[in-house]
């Protein structure tokens, strides 16, 4: 009985390492992929180009912004991002500060500094988003932000 036990123990510490590297693998991947959509969020910002950086939500995405209603879908999103490029922002830094993810989604954890003209910091706080992979790209799929201001 204590051989099969140990056989046992063998296999699931086996099965967990196994489980551990791949995750850390799609770790690695996912968190590329998102820092890599997070520039194109940023340089799309830094466009005024809202309908780019609505394209890097999914068709049914949501945002649940501060004190404000949530607001759903890819015409929605592109209109409240509008409202903020028009508001004066120019620009966003968004910084990952932490990634998990299993097959096609995952979460990130981060920072972000809005600024205005001349570079002037608007605001500052942080964010969660729930990311999915979708047609071999990752795209914001929940997004809650809140400032620290």
């Amino acid at each position: 009985m204590k051989a099969i036990t140990i056989g046992t123990g063998l296999v699931l510490a086996n099965i967990c390492f196994i489980v551990s590297v791949t995750s850390a693998a799609e770790n690695d991947d996912a968190r590329a992929g998102i820092e890599a959509a997070n520039k194109t969020f940023m340089q799309a910002f830094a466009r005024k180009d809202a309908a780019g950086v609505a394209n890097c939500y999914t068709a049914d995405a949501q945002i649940l912004p501060p004190g404000a209603v949530m607001i759903e879908g890819a015409e929605s999103i592109q209109q409240y991002w509008q409202g903020g490029i028009e508001s004066g922002a120019t620009g966003f830094t968004l910084t990952t500060t932490e990634v998990g993810s299993l097959d096609d989604e995952a979460y990130e954890v981060g920072t972000y500094v809005m600024t205005g003209d001349g570079g002037k910091e608007i605001d500052k706080g942080k964010y969660i988003v729930i990311w999915k992979h979708v047609d071999g790209q990752w795209k914001l799929h929940r997004d809650i932000f809140n400032s620290d201001g």
